[in-house]
């Protein structure tokens, strides 16, 4: 369904028919990522606190801070890609089941015209940011998405090279989510806060993944 809405109507269309204007995501990066959540992370002391240290790969702030000097190109190709009506804030929460087989969108604060895709990003997020779901259960749930994003985009007679989607949703989540995975004040012994810790971990993992993967 979110590729449907996704490709449903152009970004010209869209701005006509619905009045909407654009969200940069670079102003994010550059705003909050870059002044907030990387200095943050630039250090020892964050990086050795014990849940923390105890969710992360050895190798996973090395290859975070590699992730953030690729983002600025990632934001110029992002700019190609064809662009239409966003959510905006497609976490999982905002998208209810009446029960008669229709879905409704709701909370459209964010709504805007933006890269194809590139709504994925919270629609995947969503649940492990907050912990609603299992690190385990990432592969499975992206794997999903992918093909349902990839179905609802034929729906809606969109033709678009599946690399462009995939890319905006790569870049999305990376600025949106990655560099902020790890950014949560773990409360001493608690063992709930250690588990998310692990799980935001594991999805800031994911993120840097799929980003080397679009990038090759």
């Amino acid at each position: 369904v979110l590729g449907q809405l996704n490709g449903r109507w152009s970004a010209t269309v869209a701005a006509e028919r619905f009045a909407l204007g654009s969200r940069d995501v670079s102003e994010l990066f550059f705003g909050k990522v870059v002044n907030f959540d990387l200095p943050n992370q630039a250090d020892d002391p964050f990086w050795e606190q014990p849940a923390i240290s105890d969710a992360v790969d050895r190798q996973h702030r090395r290859d975070l801070f590699e992730l953030a000097q690729q983002i600025p190109s990632m934001l110029g190709v992002l700019a190609t890609i064809p662009r239409g009506v966003c959510h905006g804030d497609a976490t999982p929460g905002n998208f209810l089941e009446p029960g008669d087989g229709t879905i409704v969108a709701i909370d459209w604060a964010f709504g805007n015209i933006d890269a194809i895709g590139s709504d994925l990003a919270q629609l995947l997020a969503g649940r492990f940011e907050s912990g609603d779901a299992a690190a385990g259960d990432l592969g499975a749930i992206s794997s999903a998405l992918c093909d349902g994003y990839r179905s609802g985009l034929s729906r809606a007679g969109v033709d678009i090279d599946a690399a462009q989607w995939q890319y905006a949703w790569a870049t999305h989540l990376a600025v949106r989510s990655v560099f902020s995975a790890l950014m949560v004040e773990p409360a001493e012994d608690d063992q709930a806060m250690r588990e998310l810790i692990r799980t935001r971990a594991a999805l800031g993992r994911f993120g840097i993944d799929f980003a080397r993967r679009v990038t090759m």
